[in-house]
């Protein structure tokens, strides 16, 4: 008879034998080999099994040249961690492309029972950094993976350069981070410095260097900026 469990769980297979009348041989647990189909996990200890990866799985009993077979159907374990994936990069000024957030137990597997709020976070030192469900949304600090579902997207938006980290966490879970590089916007603007303020007709600037600097809109150095000036 089919089987259900949840994932990390064990269940131990017993085999008998029969002959060619239905008379029964006796129980063959030590001289039978078990296998389970691909891409279950999980792990075997002679007879017992102890699951993995969420899903319906077919075990096999083999003695000899006969075998056997039987449904074991597995469901995930309690809620667990996140996992997020994520752009790497994006330009101070814009939003990102799309962070997915997805509830997992502790084997990976995607739970989709009940609602969980997941609290939005970035170590960005900008003053305008936010979050949102959309892009040029309303900023918000969390979102909720609904009932029926195993993720949640949302967006980021920041005006400073520099590599920082963004997190999803919620109180008793493990949390999950990705970096994510804000490189500088378009070129706005150029300073000059260096400079004497007054110079001897006829003379050079003697040992100063004049240094011309390239920002962006919103104050970060150009530092991708190559361009004549």
């Amino acid at each position: 008879d089919p089987q259900t469990v949840a994932a990390g769980q064990s269940v131990t297979y017993n085999a008998e034998a029969f002959d060619a009348y239905g008379n029964s041989l006796g129980g063959v647990t030590a001289l039978t080999s078990w296998s389970i189909s691909s891409g279950a996990g999980g792990s075997w200890s002679a007879n017992v099994y102890t699951s993995a990866k969420a899903g319906t799985w077919t075990v096999t009993g083999t003695y000899s040249s006969k075998s056997d077979t039987a449904t074991l159907n597995v469901n995930p374990a309690a809620l667990a961690k996140f996992v997020i994936t994520d752009p790497s990069s994006v330009k101070a000024g814009l939003w990102t492309s799309k962070y997915t957030v997805q509830r997992q137990d502790q084997y990976g597997n995607p739970i989709t029972s009940g609602s969980t709020i997941v609290n939005l976070a970035s170590t960005s030192t900008g003053a305008n950094k936010k979050f949102s469900t959309t892009q040029r949304g309303t900023p918000i600090t969390s979102v909720t993976i609904p009932v029926g579902s195993s993720t949640r997207d949302f967006y980021y938006y920041d005006e400073k350069t520099g590599t920082w980290t963004i997190s999803v966490s919620a109180t008793g879970l493990t949390g999950a981070s990705k970096s994510l590089t804000v490189n500088p916007g378009s070129l706005a603007s150029l300073t000059m410095t260096g400079y004497p303020s007054s110079v001897t007709a006829g003379q050079s600037f003697g040992s100063n260097d004049i240094v011309v600097t390239a920002y962006d809109a919103y104050g970060n150095v150009k530092t991708d900026y190559a361009g004549q000036v």
